[in-house]
């Protein structure tokens, strides 16, 4: 007795060989080049630094000696302002 193999049992043996190269090819494809690209993005750093980098004070200095100076009809005006980006230039720290 010969034993003949269907068209039907050979494509779905076909098939089945196929998912199993693919997933194959897919393993070493996530292996060599998406797994390496995962580990080398960094994330980004918090803007927070609690070393002291923010130089709000400076600031505020600095923005108030500019509205002493005469420059402008109202300093109480110029140093609100100043006080506005001290605080925004706080929250951001």
């Amino acid at each position: 007795m010969s034993d003949t193999q269907s068209p039907l049992a050979g494509l779905v043996l076909f098939i089945v060989c196929l998912a199993i190269a693919g997933t194959f090819v897919a393993g070493v494809h996530y292996f060599a080049i998406d797994l390496p690209q995962q580990n080398a993005v960094q994330a980004p750093e918090n803007l927070f630094s609690p070393g002291g980098s923010c130089t709000c004070d400076q600031e505020l200095a600095s923005c108030k000696s500019t509205c002493t100076g005469g420059m402008f009809n109202d300093d109480y005006y110029c140093e609100m302002e100043c006080w506005v980006t001290y605080r925004a230039c706080q929250a951001g720290c």
